[in-house]
């Protein structure tokens, strides 16, 4: 590949993708904004990806996290995660991967997310940096969020029924559904504080009696990606486990929309939901204004500045709302 032609590609890919900050549109305005932004990233992703590597075979390149959602500000780094089939396979996407992200016009984070179908856990994440581990979580969000690119359709398939039976598993599936629980409970603190103990140490995310948030990923600090945003997310994925380990299939929860508000939606409309309509499109129209919230923190950031200022009265009554909505089943 020439990297003279990617430079060059590099900056045409500006003018194609044009984005909108948050400062200049209103929440819902930018909501539907960042969708369509996101979607048209992972075209081009998905293009390159076909152009790079041609037919894989033998592994599977997905996304997950906001990639999967389209709900990534453009100051986050591109994700991918690797699925294959055997450590040779694995070795060989990892190497093939790492050289597709120096070529490709798009940036990515380096640390690749990589596991083996039939031999990892396929609801923990194993991350990797230039080859090597580097650390590994619990973590069902991200395989009930994954986002099929490119490679082998049967492989992924094989790695959804895997997930589905570890989560119905007594023991482990257990375990899975308790940690998703703690995540929920912990959220729940977050909202109603704006702080939360990391390593001995007390973060501050946002403050409502300064009325101001604080993004600082350095310092683990994450505005409003800690509490609200992730207290929906955590509580559906709450939900869809308990459905999952309770019902015959689970075709319909794996296929459900990425995002988390067309999740919502779809679900209201499938009769899902165990809240009222009303109350569904006021958590949807919550998760809006966080996630405006959340990336004008991460544009300001990017600009130099750590702290941005909301409307306290606000959003202390959207918090509230969150925390009441998610405190109890969202879905049945």
């Amino acid at each position: 590949m020439d990297p003279e032609k990617t430079t060059e590609n590099k900056e045409q890919l500006k003018e194609q993708i044009r984005y909108v900050s948050p400062t200049r549109r209103e929440y819902r305005d930018y909501f539907d904004h960042i969708i369509s932004f996101n979607r048209a990233v992972q075209e081009g992703t998905i293009a390159e990806l076909k152009e790079f590597f041609g037919i894989l075979e033998g592994g599977v390149i997905t996304t997950s996290g906001s990639d999967a959602r389209l709900e990534k500000g453009p100051q986050s780094l591109l994700e991918i995660v690797l699925l294959s089939e055997d450590d040779t396979a694995s070795e060989e996407l990892v190497e093939k991967t790492t050289e597709f992200m120096r070529w490709s016009r798009r940036t990515y984070d380096e640390r690749v997310e990589v596991k083996i179908v039939g031999k990892d856990r396929m609801s923990e994440s194993f991350f990797q940096k230039e080859g090597k581990p580097i650390f590994s979580f619990i973590s069902p969000n991200r395989m009930f969020d994954a986002r099929y690119l490119i490679g082998d359709e049967e492989l992924y398939v094989r790695a959804e029924e895997q997930f589905v039976e570890e989560l119905r598993e007594s023991g482990y599936g257990r375990k899975i559904k308790e940690k998703v629980r703690d995540g929920v409970r912990n959220h729940k603190k977050v909202c109603s504080t704006g702080k939360q103990r990391f390593k001995g140490k007390t973060l501050v995310h946002f403050s409502l009696e300064e009325s101001m948030a604080r993004y600082d990923p350095e310092a683990h600090v994450w505005s409003f990606k800690q509490g609200p945003l992730r207290l929906v997310q955590y509580a559906i994925v709450r939900d869809l486990i308990n459905i999952v380990r309770s019902q015959e299939s689970a075709e319909d929860i794996m296929g459900l929309p990425h995002s988390t508000v067309n999740k919502i939606n779809y679900l209201n409309v499938r009769g899902r939901l165990a809240i009222s309509e009303e109350d569904a499109r006021i958590l949807a129209d919550h998760y809006k204004n966080f996630l405006w919230l959340y990336h004008r923190s991460q544009e300001a950031y990017a600009g130099g500045i750590k702290d941005t200022v909301f409307d306290a009265v606000e959003v202390r009554e959207r918090l509230d709302d969150v925390v009441r909505l998610c405190s109890n089943p969202l879905i049945r």
